[in-house]
This record gives C-alpha cells, structure tokens and sequence, in this order.
C-alpha cells in the first residue's frame, strides 16, 4: 500500500483500524492521542473525591524534600523517588495534592508518547500509533495518570528499562545496558518489588555471554540501591528492601507478624496455593479481551521481546505469589509492554474478518466495544467516604489546623494540614473506655474521626467516644464522618 501523503487522508485512514497500512506522516495522529490522554486524565481528576491514602504518606514525603528536609523525607516509610519529584513540583504547585497529581499526569502523557516512540522500531509507526492509542484509553492508566500513587511514573520508568535492554541485548550496545540498570534502580526507588527483575535482566546478558553487558547493569543498578538499602539498615537495623515494613509493625499486634513481613517466605506449596488468585489480578489488570489479541499476535512480534516479556512476565506473577499479597494495581506497569502484541493480533483479526462483508461488521463492532468499554470505565464515580473525609479534614484545618487527629484513615489530618494517629493501634492493650482516653491523651491525640467502616471495624472505640458531643458532623445519605475533639486546648 502505498503511503498516505496528507495529515487530513492520514488521520481519516488510521481511524479504519488498519494495522497494516503505511502512514507517512503520523505526528498529527500522536497530536490527537496525546490530547485525547490529557483530556481522559484530567476528567478523572477531576472526579477524584479526594487523595488516595498512600498518596498523603507520598505527599507529606513530598513536602519535606520541597522544604530541604532530607533526611526526614528519607526516614519515610515509602521509597523516596516519586515524592522526590513530588517535592520539585511543590516548588511550582503550591497545593501539595495538586503537585502530586501533576507529577502523575506528566508521567502519563510522557507514556504516550514513549509507547509510540519505543514501539515504532518494533512494529513500526502505524502499530506503534494503535500501541499509544490504547495506552491513552487504558481504564487503570488513566485512573493512576489521575492519582497520587507511584503506578504513573512506575510505568514509564518500567517500559524504559524494559527497552533499554532490549536495545542492548539484540544490538549489543554497552551503553543501553548501563541505562537499563540504572532505570530499573529508579523504578526499585519508587517500587521496591521491582529489584526482582534484576535476576532475570541480569541472567538473559549472561545467557548471550554478554559478560560486559551483564556488569555495567549490575553496576549501574546496585549504585543507587545499595546505597539506599544501606540507609534503612542504619535507620532501621534490619537489612530490608523496603521501609513498608516500618508502616506494618505500626498496624501489626505481634513481633512475629513484624518479623514475617519483613523477611515473608513462602514454600512452594503456599506459591502454588496463591498463584491463582495472582493470575486471577494479572489477567483483570491486563483485560481479557486484549489478552485474547495478545495470544493471535503475539507469533508477530520479534521472537526476542516476546521471550523477554514472558520472563518478566513470569517473574512479575512469582514475586507476589511468594508474599501473598496480590491487587490488580500491581500489574499496570504490564500493559503497554503486552500492547504491541494485542495491536499485532488486531491486525490478525481484522485479516480473518476482511473475508466477508458481515465479518468487517463485527471486526468494527469490536473495536467500538473495546473503545467504548475504555471510555466507560476512565472515569470512576467518586466516593462518597473519602468526599466526606476530605469535607472534614479542609474543616478542621480552617479551625484548628496541626491537630493530632487519630484515624483509620489519613485523609483527615492530611486536609488539616495535622499529625496523623493510627486509631486501631492505639486502641490496642486497653480495655476499658477511660484507658482508651488515657492512652489518647497521652499519645497527643486532639481529635479522633470515626466513620461508618469505623464502627464496624473498631466497635470499642466507637462505643467509647460515642456519648461525647461531636465537635462536626458530616453526612450524605447514610455515609458519615465524625470529628469528636479529646481534649481541650
């Protein structure tokens, strides 16, 4: 087919779902896709009830490093690169959830455009065009383009590194290994789990007896790891991988269920045992439909990077069936590098269908229910709870801001701008209303918040403060939040 001269015939052409013709000039069909991202991203922004919980922790990490706090921001619980650019942006921002937002929806425009930039070689352009096109539809990229989470930033670090070293191992380029492991030590600093794709990476240069290669990954990535997990040793005393361990002992009753989250080995029964229910995530993450194009294409796509996805494929499923510990958030960072071969299975389907004029219908019926599945489902309905958390945290702040607030959720002390309690923990070694109040008190506690989950998860606590006047009260239908002030000031 010869190839399509101008912008206008290019962009009329692509919107018939051909994987196979030649577009010439595609930069005003990546023009349309990275507005259509920005546009699917900021509505899910703006639907956002409130900051997720682990975004006020990557948030208040944020705001030390914008303040020069390093060490404080270091001493946190979470891996410190996210809200390292967090903190840059604060320099800009000035609302700290709107800085970490910004940092998200950068990362997922900048994957966009990435996915078409990778891929081009791969597949070429034209596939490549349909690779961005899918990432910006993508429900799940789309929600973590629009929250304060690590999963935006975590994706394009992962599709750099993945490219890097498929660069270096198939054109035996030095350089591209060095850079492989040094964006694959950033992605362990903004999601530790990923210091496993060190083994298979490292093992893959060693299989071709790329001995330099090998080395120059190594090095490049234990640098800025091993110096990281040096300071958590000094800062902790336990040789760890991640500070989640610190947030777990907090919400742990027992030294032993510390200890088992901090070194969690499984036998390879209990893997086995827990493997489905991974497999069950991966697939929900991935989309069946697009995994299904991804088994007729995947025959299509150079016979390396598949090998090469499948290993990470598989170790990507081994690590959290070894935890057990598994969420459908843990398998994003998998979707634009399974995407080149879902496009190469469209384009097998739309081969099949072109038989007939019935099977033209149905080929085009399925791409609009795969785009109309996506556009559904960018958007999520906000939530009631936290839109009622966030009313009264932005309530307190106004009245008493800096309060220690105990809470089952941060989003409270985080809107007042205050000092966070963990209330279950608190309530831990008390039996009687008037200790609980005493430990409250003694822990600097001004207000606690209970909520509907609250009451059903904590009844003790909840029967304790119940007979105080609250100091606010918040409700939408039978959803609630509850401020009660501890003590007086």
């Amino acid at each position: 087919m010869a190839p399509i001269e101008t912008p206008r015939a290019a962009f009329l052409s692509w919107l018939t779902f051909d994987p196979d013709q030649e577009i010439k000039r595609p930069a005003i069909i990546l023009i349309f896709i990275l507005s259509l991202a920005l546009i699917l991203r900021l509505a899910a922004a703006a639907t956002m009830s409130a900051i997720d919980l682990d975004g006020t922790l990557y948030a208040q990490i944020g705001d030390a490093f914008s303040k020069g706090e390093v060490r404080e921001a270091l001493g946190g619980v979470f891996p410190p690169f996210y809200p390292f650019l967090i903190g840059l942006a604060h320099l800009i921002i000035p609302d700290l959830e709107l800085a970490g937002t910004a940092v998200s929806l950068a990362a997922g425009l900048l994957l966009v455009y990435l996915s078409f930039i990778f891929f081009r070689r791969l597949i070429g352009d034209t596939k490549a065009l349909y690779v961005a096109f899918f990432v910006a539809l993508n429900p799940y990229l789309v929600k973590y383009s629009a929250s304060v989470l690590t999963e935006s930033i975590a994706t394009v670090l992962v599709l750099f590194t993945v490219f890097a070293f498929y660069r270096s191992w198939t054109a035996d380029s030095p350089l591209y290994a060095a850079l492989s492991g040094f964006s694959l030590s950033l992605t362990y600093l903004t999601r530790p789990e990923y210091i496993a794709y060190s083994v298979p990476l490292c093992a893959l240069f060693l299989l071709k007896k790329r001995f330099l290669h090998a080395f120059l990954f190594a090095l490049f990535f234990a640098f800025l790891v091993g110096a990281y997990v040096y300071w958590m040793k000094a800062e902790t005393g336990f040789w760890v991988v991640s500070k989640k361990a610190i947030l777990a002992k907090e919400m742990m009753a027992s030294p032993a269920a510390y200890h088992s989250h901090l070194l969690p080995v499984s036998s390879l029964g209990l893997i086995a045992r827990y493997f489905p229910t991974v497999l069950y995530d991966v697939v929900n993450a991935l989309l069946p439909h697009l995994l299904l194009l991804a088994y007729l294409g995947i025959a299509r796509v150079d016979r390396r990077y598949a090998v090469l996805v499948l290993v990470l494929l598989f170790f990507h499923i081994l690590v959290p069936s070894a935890v057990r510990a598994s969420s459908k958030r843990f398998y994003v960072e998998l979707i634009p590098l399974m995407l080149p071969f879902t496009v190469a299975g469209l384009s097998v389907f739309r081969s099949f269908a072109g038989r007939s004029g019935r099977g033209k219908i149905i080929y085009y019926l399925c791409i609009a229910g795969i785009v109309g599945f996506s556009l559904i489902q960018c958007v999520n309905p906000p939530s009631t709870t936290r839109g009622l958390n966030k009313e009264a945290g932005l309530y307190l702040g106004s009245r008493d801001p800096h309060a220690v607030v105990a809470a089952a959720m941060p989003l409270v002390p985080f809107y007042a701008q205050g000092e966070w309690r963990f209330l279950p923990s608190l309530s831990r070694g008390v039996d009687t209303c008037g200790a609980l109040m005493e430990q409250l008190r003694s822990r600097g506690v001004d207000y606690v918040v209970t909520d509907e989950e609250t009451e059903k998860g904590t009844p003790f606590v909840a029967g304790c403060v119940k007979p105080l006047t609250p100091f606010s009260e918040f409700r939408h239908g039978e959803e609630f939040v509850k401020l009660y002030r501890i003590r007086d000031k």
